[in-house]
């Protein structure tokens, strides 16, 4: 039987691990990044050793909280440090160190996320200042500043099934769906407005983290963006709605999954659509109680809980049977676990 216990741990940072992803693909997609409160980009191949493969730590020892790869060119990676993005090519290492290939610094304030659309022609960086920068990556511009949030902007992703979307969240406790195209909101939720105040633990609806499906879903799984909360909770909301007098403005929240599900105790750190699950179904949320709650978030079913033992900074899956999860966390290490598929 499969084991949903950690199989692995990875080595290549000195300190606590910010952020990771997996290269998307078929389970033989093996590559994975991540970044470090060390200021360190390690670089790993899962069909091998559980050292990093390649290293890069000159960002003058700024953190490196947030990593991701170009979807159509898994060889492209970006990392954010401090208000700069920069981007790597893997196939350029000299003695095991990365190469940049190019730095943007388009960006007020320090970032929080980067993403990239699903053509790889945009990419958002979130920061500091409550502002998300578009970049545009075939002519290396700013296409648009998109401001909303009045605190920082921890989260953003791409509309995976619309080309012109942005969802952003912040620690105002506010999600805002943008056409970036025009650089107008299309839809503002406040989570404070509509919380379940009886449920809440003792800390404000920040939006810690958003995700959004990876894989290719059509129809309404596929449209779904999941929120991490800072008082415990985790959302699935429709991005195209609207609900008749919803108070999300043109989000329909699909399910709230909480402590009374089985949920966190604390605030939820990060938030995931499970790409081994084909279907879009599967929500994994990691939260500062040091565990992972694995969901089906459409019958608002927790499948499986894991103590972590650490409080989660990040996660990403991989679409395989085995080494399918891993986390980062406040320890040096990546851990991967092989969750049942």
């Amino acid at each position: 039987a499969a084991s949903s216990r950690e199989m692995r741990r990875l080595k290549g940072h000195s300190s606590s691990i910010l952020c990771c992803a997996a290269a998307s693909g078929d389970g033989s997609a093996a590559g994975l990044v991540s970044g470090g409160e060390d200021g360190r980009v390690c670089v790993f191949d899962l069909r091998g050793s559980n050292e990093a493969s390649q290293k890069y730590s000159f960002f003058d020892g700024l953190p490196v909280p947030s990593v991701c790869y170009n979807p159509v060119d898994m060889n492209l990676v970006y990392a954010a440090a401090g208000s700069s993005i920069y981007c790597f090519d893997l196939r350029l290492v000299r003695r095991m160190f990365l190469h940049v290939i190019a730095k943007h610094t388009i960006n007020a304030d320090d970032i929080n996320q980067l993403a990239v659309n699903r053509k790889a022609t945009f990419l958002a960086a979130s920061d500091d200042s409550g502002e998300t920068k578009i970049l545009d990556l075939k002519n290396n511009r700013t296409f648009k500043a998109l401001r909303g949030h009045t605190n920082i902007c921890s989260a953003v992703q791409f509309h995976p099934q619309r080309p012109w979307e942005v969802v952003t969240g912040g620690l105002d406790s506010k999600m805002i769906k943008w056409d970036f195209n025009r650089g107008k909101q299309l839809a503002a939720l406040d989570l404070g407005c509509v919380s379940d105040a009886s449920k809440q633990i003792f800390n404000p609806p920040f939006v810690h983290a958003l995700a959004c499906p990876q894989r290719e879903i059509s129809g309404e799984l596929g449209r779904t963006v999941a929120v991490a909360r800072g008082d415990g909770g985790t959302d699935v909301y429709d991005l195209n709605g609207p609900a008749k007098r919803d108070p999300s403005q043109g989000l329909a929240r699909k399910c709230s999954l909480d402590v009374d599900q089985g949920g966190h105790t604390a605030p939820v750190s990060h938030v995931n659509f499970a790409s081994f699950d084909e279907s879009g179904r599967t929500v994994i949320s990691g939260g500062n109680d040091s565990s992972i709650k694995i969901w089906n978030w459409t019958a608002c079913e927790l499948k499986l809980s894991l103590n972590h033992n650490r409080k989660v900074n990040w996660m990403t899956t991989r679409a395989s049977s085995s080494d399918n999860l891993i986390v980062a966390d406040t320890s040096k290490f990546l851990r991967v676990y092989s969750v049942p598929v």
